[in-house]
């Protein structure tokens, strides 16, 4: 971690600046019009307007990390779907990866985490969801894990990221 690209500043800019957009065009719409608008040169206007959508696109991008894991949130948008829920699918991953990733997951937390479909579904309700968590956790943490041994860097450059 620790750089900040482009990617990241216009994926925290363009929301800000989208929602900055809707809320003049309705202003306009109903009539309302800003008083310091007028009173500053444009060199500071573009300036605060810039500093405002990095602020509200930088809220819009907390506010989706919290709301996505909210049911309905998910029902209404269908934006997330839990990790485990996506491997548990693709079954033909399970003989290849399964071993591998359960030596890494007993490394961090002590079990195995990784089941094939039937495995899991024979689990009780409590323990499927705490692998679920386990699951994503697990995840984030390869990920930074990749990215501190810079082994995640030719990806990120084939992605553009």
């Amino acid at each position: 971690m620790g750089k900040f690209s482009l990617y990241d500043l216009l994926g925290l800019l363009l929301p800000g600046v989208i929602f900055m957009f809707f809320c003049n065009a309705i202003s306009k719409l109903y009539g309302i019009s800003y008083t310091f608008s007028g009173m500053l040169n444009w060199q500071v206007n573009i300036g605060i307007s810039l500093c405002f959508a990095l602020i509200i696109g930088a809220m819009l991008y907390t506010a989706n990390f919290y709301l996505v894991k909210k049911s309905c949130y998910n029902w209404l948008l269908g934006m997330y779907k839990q990790l485990t829920v996506l491997y548990l699918k693709m079954e033909f991953l399970h003989q290849l990866m399964n071993e591998t990733l359960n030596i890494k997951s007993n490394e961090w937390y002590g079990k195995n985490i990784f089941f094939n479909k039937a495995d899991f579904d024979v689990l009780p309700k409590n323990q499927q969801k705490e692998t679920e968590g386990l699951q994503d956790e697990f995840y984030d943490r390869m990920y930074y894990e990749l990215e501190y041994h810079a082994k995640i860097e030719h990806a990120k450059i084939n992605l553009g990221l």
